[in-house]
């Protein structure tokens, strides 16, 4: 699947998500722009004392993240 994501925090108890997805053909034209690719691999490490634990990590620029999300 290859989309396009952004995340935007409108005040701390809210957060709008917007993807686009890609076709084949659109994911080629973008690929063709200067940048750089960024691909995120989420391990999900399960539920730890009532909250859900993840850690993302991204190939192409070495970085790791984890988040949390209260069930």
């Amino acid at each position: 699947m290859r989309r396009l994501g952004r995340k935007a925090d409108v005040s701390p108890a809210v957060r709008l998500l917007t993807s686009i997805y890609l076709s084949d053909e659109e994911y080629r034209t973008l690929s063709a722009l200067p940048g750089r690719t960024l691909v995120k691999t989420r391990h999900h490490l399960g539920v730890i004392a009532g909250t859900e634990v993840s850690v993302d990590e991204f190939d192409g620029d070495g970085g790791i993240r984890t988040e949390t999300v209260s069930t």
